[in-house]
């Protein structure tokens, strides 16, 4: 949308910042009006010249207000839930392979890993992803330098 056409909507179904309309959508109590939220946007970035202004500002503080806490998940969510994507169990399933001496030492420790994080863990399926790191169920690779022949 357009800044003209979200005037036009806004101010067209008279939802004007501080109307009875716009303060109709805030709720009850201290958040009643949209007071406490125009305080801070204006304190943070200025005051809105216009409604298409007022929607990009307040988008922005949206984003920085929840950024924080995204990447916060982000860093810890497979702790905090116990999932690992299966992409990212091939991923880190394969990576194994370069920290460790031997392919059996690389199993002992996915299996640990995948036992003690994942809800699926105990799980057929998550076994199965594991050995895919491994080769099962895969077409075999040529042989490299750093891990030779993996699969066969």
């Amino acid at each position: 949308m357009t800044e003209s056409e979200i005037e036009t909507l806004a101010f067209g179904l008279r939802l004007r910042p501080g109307s009875e309309a716009w303060n109709y959508h805030c709720g009850g109590g201290v958040f009643g009006t949209l007071k406490v939220f125009d305080a801070a946007l204006d304190a943070r970035y200025g005051p809105s010249a216009n409604a298409g202004e007022y929607a990009r500002k307040a988008q922005v503080a949206a984003y920085e207000s929840h950024r924080a806490m995204l990447e916060s998940f982000g860093a810890r969510k497979y702790v905090a839930t116990g999932v690992i994507h299966n992409v990212m169990r091939m991923y880190w399933g394969k990576s194994a392979l370069t920290w460790t001496a031997t392919y059996a030492d690389a199993m002992r420790h996915l299996i640990h890993l995948n036992d003690k994080w994942a809800l699926d863990g105990r799980d057929p399926s998550s076994y199965a992803g594991i050995q895919w790191c491994f080769g099962k169920f895969d077409r075999p690779w040529g042989q490299r330098p750093v891990w030779g022949t993996i699969r066969s």
